[in-house]
């Protein structure tokens, strides 16, 4: 039949240890991001941002705040974070 795994009352408790790190892209569809998910305190995250074609990268923000102008920034997780990956165009105006 279908029995659930030994241990599934657990997952709850575990997933609450997890620290969740966000990523979005401004504009929408500028860039496509990795590394963002569910993550362990004191853990390296690294997060990397690939540029659309018609786009150059600029930065990590967060809060508004340019936390990294590489596109591949690796930090130590401690709190939640919503990391903002900002891209310009790089071909002005077009359409």
């Amino acid at each position: 039949g279908c029995q659930m795994a030994s241990g599934t009352n657990t997952a709850n408790s575990d997933d609450a240890s997890k620290i969740t790190i966000a990523a979005t892209a401004d504009p929408d569809g500028s860039c496509m991001i990795e590394g963002s998910g569910s993550y362990d305190v004191g853990d390296t995250c690294t997060m990397k941002a690939y540029n659309s074609p018609g786009y150059t990268f600029d930065g990590w923000y967060e809060n508004g705040t340019k936390v990294s102008s590489s596109d591949t920034y690796s930090f130590t997780v401690q709190t939640p974070r919503t990391l903002v990956a900002k891209c310009t165009q790089s071909t002005p105006g077009e359409g």
